[in-house]
């Protein structure tokens, strides 16, 4: 057989791993703050549910933000793509509430101004 055909099935651990190295190397991941020239494009990833649970919607979401990072990239533009945090404050009240709801505890015993824990509770009665 001869050492010029291709093997039956794609491994890609081989070739991502020189294709990550490159990327890394040449700084194709980050953006430049300073990079006045080039056109900015960001999207900050929005953390995951409260309750930890993923759906299809979040595959959807993730693959859409790296679709039109990697365009806006190619492009030239530069690019930050950001893991985030909870804009809104609510993932750490609401998270006490589902912990100590779940445990049978008192729920007025939750960390966070009342409004917000207000609105998680309606949220998620």
């Amino acid at each position: 057989m001869s050492s010029n055909l291709l093997d039956k099935s794609y491994e890609p651990h081989d070739v991502e791993r020189r294709w990550y190295d490159f990327w890394e190397k040449e700084g194709l991941f980050a953006a430049d703050a300073a990079d006045v020239d080039r056109k900015g494009y960001s999207i900050v990833i929005p953390p995951p549910n409260v309750t930890g649970v993923l759906h299809m919607g979040h595959a959807l979401n993730n693959t859409l933000q790296d679709i039109l990072c990697r365009y806006r990239r190619l492009r030239g533009d530069n690019v930050l793509w950001m893991p985030g945090t909870d804009h809104a404050g609510i993932a750490t009240p609401a998270r006490g509430w589902i912990v100590t709801r779940s445990a049978g505890k008192n729920s007025s015993r939750r960390s966070g101004s009342g409004e917000v824990s207000m609105a998680v509770q309606l949220s998620i009665n």
